[in-house]
């Protein structure tokens, strides 16, 4: 069970708060880009360094050049990373001009190309996330997945939604289940996992060898936790917004720290009744020290409650 990359979310910061709280196997940085990875020193770029506690570690690549990825993978071995995954997924606009991210679902030959030059590039696992093909072409998923293994991937995960679905539709677990059925390298499901019976079910429904959480860890940090121990978090929310905080100033360099923390705030604020007027508080000042202060005092001042069922989609 892992952390799923997301893009200005699964920072070092967020990583160490997950750690922190316990129950996750393993973890998953940022989207590195391969054309700035394989150019420059990583060792003095925050995206690619640790945060201690978030092991084992896979860093993920973003591009659509097998040789930028190749020199990327290598410039980035010594740092330690357990394994490689290529973002073969992401459904933005911005990455997708490129030809990167999801756009590579449509470029078989170049997808197993970078396959190749990956596993040229390092001993370490090469992992690939992806999601659904347009329309949901099963029998197209699994012959374009299968040229991956061929070129020597080691794990497969599957998002099991379309670019054009959105978050509009459930993920559709059905297309993990058949990637197992039909692969001999372990298949991970990601996708609509907001609590231990979803964790349950996905298993059940899928037989997936693992699970990694995206949006369901960003709104509920601890829900690894609770995946694992079967029970409420007994913890407070504003507990850990002030935990994050700190480690937001531990690890983000200041010009980033902002930026992450709004972002992180759109969704755990979600925790609570009138999260909108909470995030409208909290975008009003430009400390994260004063916003959570801000956030704290709306919260106590008006009673707000915790809620029981987050909204996890895009609003």
């Amino acid at each position: 069970m892992g952390l799923a990359p997301l893009a200005g979310i699964t920072h070092r910061a967020f990583r160490r708060l997950v750690a922190e709280l316990g129950g996750v196997c393993l973890f998953y940085t940022e989207m590195l880009n391969s054309r700035i990875i394989s150019t420059q020193n990583p060792w003095k770029d925050p995206y690619c360094l640790d945060a201690c506690l978030d092991q084992p570690l896979v860093a993920q690549i973003v591009g659509g050049e097998p040789e930028v990825i190749g020199r990327a993978i290598e410039r980035l071995s010594p740092m330690g990373f357990d394994a490689f995954d290529i973002n073969m997924g992401c459904p933005q606009k911005a990455i997708m001009k490129h030809g990167w991210g999801a756009s590579l679902l449509g470029k078989p030959d170049v997808a197993k190309r970078i396959v190749a030059r990956a596993k040229q590039a390092t001993t370490r696992p090469i992992f690939v996330k992806l999601r659904s093909l347009p329309g949901h072409d099963l029998d197209g998923l699994v012959a374009f997945v299968k040229g991956l293994v061929d070129e020597g991937v080691d794990l497969i995960v599957l998002h099991p939604r379309s670019v054009e679905d959105g978050f509009k539709r459930p993920a559709k677990w059905e297309e993990i289940r058949a990637l197992r059925e039909e692969l001999d390298v372990p298949v991970y499901g990601n996708g609509d996992v907001f609590g231990p019976d979803d964790a349950l079910k996905m298993i059940r429904h899928t037989r997936a060898n693992g699970i990694l959480i995206g949006r369901g860890a960003v709104v509920r940090p601890w829900l690894f936790w609770e995946i694992i121990h079967g029970r409420k978090w007994p913890g407070d929310p504003l507990c850990v917004l002030k935990r994050f905080l700190s480690l937001l100033t531990l690890y983000s360099p200041p010009p980033y720290r902002r930026r992450q923390f709004l972002l992180f705030l759109g969704w755990f604020l979600r925790n609570w009744e009138h999260h909108h007027h909470l995030f409208k508080v909290a975008k009003g000042v430009d400390d994260p020290y004063e916003a959570t202060h801000l956030i704290e005092k709306e919260i106590r001042m008006h009673g707000l409650n915790p809620v029981n069922t987050p909204i996890y989609f895009k609003i």
